[in-house]
């Protein structure tokens, strides 16, 4: 399965909080305070994600696509996706705003806009789903999905990326109901077509080719890229309200005080929420709550235990999961902290499940005279920190 960023990715989030000092209690001079958040990330909601493999192209292995089916006020939001053999990938989107944002926002992934015929029937047991755009170097790509079986729930749940965009993501993905792909789905770029492998074959009885239908396809990610932020506006005290402001380039990040019970502290930017613990002095995160742009009722959440803090340690080891809305943890790991002249390494270490034990994710963040940089890498380019 391919990673797959869209019209959130704009608004997406750098998770994780850099709190470098706290005055005493709840409330803070704006001078004391200084705050971030570090990873790439982002929660998508798609109505379906459909992909084929296939053998024989000298550049590609795979193409695939997640699409919000839209109504009668808003067209089909379309992401399709081209796997490299190196396991690299380009999205081509149908959507130029979407785009343009994307290129903006410093992710390091290729995507690029393309105007994306499509037609399918999903009335029928077996649904039907075909899609035709030309790629960047004007190739014309034609896939054509049929569903094998009804899609039915007992396919679906957590979905093992196979290596694609292994330097680049760690991805949770969840399919809702799934099928394989039936024997007449073909593909074909610039009129050639390409074999599709089978994935099951029990004569007379069925077959399923190597390919997918998936009804509700929900994916969060952390994802690869850097960012140099400048400091704008603090909060004079830390309450309720009051926000930090950040710059980069043209484009501005808020990120608001939305509460403070207790020892507890809620912070929110768009379409995310943090959920904080004042411990000794020092805020503890708790977990950190990615929305999806269309119904923010869903979540994507990281979450660390005990409490994660930046500027002491806490003589425990920190395990971190991520999960979707309140179940249970579908990646869970070790958390690394390393302290630099100028800054933090913090390393996520995957344990489960074992293919994403390939994709540790590195982020590191220097702090300078009114900014902050962050830079967040995954996989091989990732290295664990040795005792």
């Amino acid at each position: 399965m391919g990673i797959h960023f869209r019209r959130c990715i704009w608004k997406a989030v750098f998770s994780l909080l850099l709190l470098l000092s706290i005055g005493n209690g709840i409330s803070a001079a704006a001078g004391s305070v200084s705050f971030i958040q570090p990873f790439f990330a982002l929660f998508e909601e798609h109505d379906l994600h459909v992909m084929l493999f296939f053998e024989g192209h000298k550049e590609y292995e795979a193409a695939e696509a997640m699409i919000r089916k839209g109504n009668e006020n808003e067209p089909p939001l379309i992401r399709a996706i081209l796997t490299r053999h190196d396991q690299t990938q380009i999205d081509y989107i149908n959507s130029k705003e979407l785009v343009e944002q994307l290129q903006k926002r410093g992710a390091s992934r290729e995507t690029y806009y393309a105007d994306i015929q499509y037609d399918w029937d999903l009335q029928k047991s077996k649904p039907e789903v075909f899609l035709r755009f030309r790629t960047i170097n004007n190739e014309l790509v034609e896939f054509n999905l049929y569903a094998a079986a009804k899609p039915t729930k007992k396919y679906g749940g957590l979905t093992d990326p196979e290596g694609h965009a292994k330097d680049s993501a760690l991805p949770v993905m969840y399919r809702g109901k799934s099928t394989l792909a039936a024997k007449k789905s073909s593909i074909s770029i610039d009129g050639i077509s390409y074999k599709i492998p089978y994935m099951v074959r029990i004569p007379i009885f069925f077959t399923g080719m190597k390919g997918y239908y998936t009804e509700e396809f929900l994916i969060g990610v952390i994802f690869a890229g850097e960012k140099r932020w400048e400091l704008v506006k603090a909060p004079p005290v830390f309450a309720e309200g009051e926000k930090w402001i950040y710059k980069a380039g043209g484009e501005e990040k808020e990120y608001i005080i939305t509460g403070v019970q207790s020892n507890e502290i809620k912070i929110a930017g768009e379409n995310e929420v943090i959920t904080a613990e004042m411990v000794d002095g020092d805020i503890g995160i708790k977990e950190i709550a990615f929305l999806p742009p269309f119904d923010q009722e869903r979540s994507f959440s990281l979450s660390f235990t005990p409490a994660l803090i930046f500027r002491k340690e806490t003589g425990q080891e920190i395990e971190f999961s991520l999960a979707i809305d309140d179940g249970a943890s579908l990646v869970s790991g070790a958390l690394q902290k390393e302290k630099t002249a100028d800054g933090i390494v913090l390393r996520l270490i995957p344990k489960e499940p074992g293919w994403a034990r390939e994709r540790m994710v590195k982020t590191e963040i220097k702090v300078g005279a009114g900014e902050i940089f962050v830079r967040t890498t995954v996989g091989s380019h990732s290295s664990i920190l040795v005792p």
